[in-house]
């Protein structure tokens, strides 16, 4: 299959040797770097060089918030779910891995963001102040001249809860030792002037540390409150100015986010360099290093160390089953290794799934969301968004995932007569192309043959079951276990089909050939004798053999059993339901645009309008449902059968461009 051959390696390098080999393997990008450090001293990093990474990528980091900060991104719906990465010449990279860019760059936007930051403090002051000095802006005394007075004392206070009738009732005291005057406060909040004699400053004071009352201190203002207010005024519009002008200085850092993104990648790739230095063991005089390789690069890397370093030792060996999983399917299976992903990466050795998954997700997802024309429009949604991402080869392979899925649905679409629901067959003239043509290919109708679809789903059922236990067969042939492939899986794959063939027989009778079920009825003896031997084999007693052979069959012992196979082959009904509730919702919501025909003038456009919106809804949600249960019946009634997850991703030592994309420059 196409699960990539490794080989494990193991080196042997001079400690003289190892920086300069350290460095040029992580340039080769070719190994998967395996820890055995439990068996060796770990080498110890250089903690410098490390801290010095970590703090570009802190400045890198807080240079990318600030562009998002003062310039965000408007992305379209598309957008987030596809991440819009920008796209780097490769011949950049030396010139974005430029330290001095990043630290004069860096210096200017910190003490640029300081500087709002000190700007935005003061405008606080200011609005602060002018909110204080508002009730008082229709007097025309200064403040210096009053904190002159030898003989007089002017307080001013401030109180959200009390009006002058409220101060008179609680502080009557107060009105005896000083003159109050109210002041136009605001709607939250009023000001008082007190006058009072010098003398009696020291017990007025007292009362107001009593009180809830506010002072407001005007030691150290100068001139007169419409004075200030005007100076407090034009300072404001000054700083408001300088805060724009450095606010839109800021905003052009955003033009920067393609050098930062790939500062930051080649970034994270050197401290991923350094990381991977705890893979390397050490002794007094040597390093010792294991990973594995593809077998199609060994030979580049023997040439490489032929050339480069011919004094450093190394050996191969087969890998074992520790080995990461590195695919390698062809262009038309490759997108559906998402598939396994999501699941988990099967294990090193086992045989790879890709193929048969393929296989069964299109057929699954081409009956639940079976029809023509919403197949079609899959198919050129995908088409446009591959283009237009056509320099991201994960999106270009997830959106080609999707486009033989709706080829699929296309298919399974015109054998169900299925075009957008009735739309064809109801909406268009019998003498059409269009119309012959849908009536030629159909061979059953989902809203009048239930009955027929339901059966052919639960063979469908009865044939992923097989094939989930096939491949389980081939796996322990894989590994030469020759009595579970014979007696616990090979046993299966008699047993389903023809007990499916009685079981029809049974509930329609004359319905199969009557050969066909004589030796169907003689097989389900044998797989059902295989199926005891299969738990009889498994232990040396005899009385529990017979127990444990019994169980076998019924499913407690193994994975497969009868009540198993009933209950996953039923669950497959799920897409009968899903392809009947597409058909149907495009069928109500056909009837729903034409009833706007026969409004005068915009009748036939809002026919089109409504019938294009609701056949769209209806395709988003038919696709989200089509998507998630046949990945559902995969992965609990399918991969149960045979599955064997656990393995971890080729990681080759190299560097990896997560949030750019590089491409040669064309000649």
């Amino acid at each position: 299959m196409a699960i990539e051959k490794l080989l494990k390696l193991q080196f042997v390098v001079n400690h003289s040797d190892l920086h300069k080999f350290r460095n040029e393997l992580f340039h080769q990008g070719i190994i998967h770097l395996r820890n055995i450090s439990s068996k060796l001293n770990a080498f110890k990093a250089n903690p410098a060089e490390e801290q010095s990474l970590r703090s570009k990528l802190n400045k890198i980091n807080y240079l990318l918030e600030l562009s998002e900060r003062y310039s965000p991104k408007k992305s379209s719906f598309i957008d987030n779910f596809i991440p819009n990465k920008p796209i780097i010449e490769a011949d950049l990279y030396q010139e974005a891995d430029h330290d001095d860019y990043l630290n004069l760059r860096y210096q200017q936007i910190k003490n640029q963001e300081d500087l709002i930051s000190n700007q935005q403090e003061r405008m606080t002051t200011i609005e602060s102040q002018l909110k204080e000095l508002k009730p008082y802006q229709d007097y025309l005394f200064r403040f210096d001249e009053l904190a002159q007075g030898r003989h007089l004392a002017v307080i001013f206070i401030e109180s959200r809860n009390y009006h002058r009738e409220d101060l008179l009732r609680l502080y009557p005291s107060l009105f005896k030792l000083a003159l109050i005057e109210d002041a136009p406060g605001t709607e939250k909040e009023n000001s008082f002037i007190l006058v009072a004699p010098q003398s009696s400053l020291e017990e007025i004071n007292k009362i107001l540390k009593r009180s809830e009352l506010q002072v407001f201190s005007v030691s150290h203002l100068k001139g007169s409150p419409a004075e200030l207010i005007r100076e407090l005024e034009s300072e404001k519009e000054r700083i408001r100015l300088q805060i724009q002008e450095t606010t839109s200085s800021l905003s052009a850092l955003s033009s920067e986010n393609a050098r930062l993104l790939l500062f930051k990648d080649l970034n994270e790739g050197q401290l991923a360099r350094i990381r991977g230095e705890q893979f390397f063991t050490s002794s007094r005089h040597v390093s010792a290093i294991e990973g594995f390789i593809s077998a199609n690069d060994f030979p580049k890397l023997q040439k490489w160390l032929h050339d480069h370093f011919p004094q450093i030792y190394y050996a191969e060996y087969p890998a074992d089953d520790t080995a990461p999983i590195k695919f390698n399917n062809k262009v038309f299976f490759a997108p559906f290794e998402f598939l396994l992903r999501m699941f988990g990466l099967p294990r090193y050795g086992m045989i790879d799934p890709t193929p048969v998954v393929t296989l069964l997700f299109l057929i699954l997802f081409g009956i639940a969301f079976g029809d023509v024309i919403y197949g079609l429009t899959l198919f050129a949604l995908c088409q446009l968004i591959s283009k237009k991402y056509a320099h991201d080869q994960g999106t270009v392979r997830f959106m080609r995932m999707f486009k033989y899925a709706g080829i699929s649905s296309a298919f399974f679409g015109m054998l169900t007569s299925s075009w957008a629901g009735d739309l064809v067959s109801t909406y268009t003239p019998k003498s059409s192309l269009i119309h012959k043509i849908h009536s030629s290919l159909g061979l059953i109708n989902t809203s009048e043959h239930v009955m027929t679809l339901m059966v052919a789903i639960i063979y469908l059922g009865v044939f992923a079951q097989m094939t989930g236990v096939a491949m389980s067969m081939l796996q322990s042939i894989k590994e030469k276990k020759w009595i579970q492939a014979i007696f616990d899986q090979l046993s299966w794959l008699f047993f389903m089909p023809s007990i499916t063939l009685v079981v029809g027989q049974f509930l329609v009778p004359g319905y199969y050939p009557a050969m066909l079920v004589f030796w169907a009825g003689r097989i389900v003896y044998l797989a059902v004798a295989m199926i005891f031997i299969g738990g009889f084999i498994k232990t040396r007693n005899p009385l529990v053999g017979v127990f444990s052979g019994t169980l076998n069959f019924y499913g407690i012992l193994s994975t497969y059993g009868v009540s198993a196979l009933m209950a996953d082959v039923l669950s497959y009904l799920r897409l009968l339901a899903l392809a009947v509730a597409t058909s149907s919702m495009a069928m109500s919501f056909n009837l729903v645009s034409f009833l706007f025909k026969d409004i005068p003038v915009i009748g036939p456009l809002l026919v089109v309008v409504v019938l294009l919106f609701s056949n769209m809804l209806n395709l988003l949600l038919s696709v989200l449902g089509s998507f998630v249960h046949p990945v559902r019946l995969l992965f609990y009634e399918v991969f149960s059968r045979f599955y064997q997850d656990g393995g971890i991703e080729f990681n080759a030592y190299g560097l990896h461009f997560k949030h750019v994309f590089v491409k040669q420059r064309e000649a």
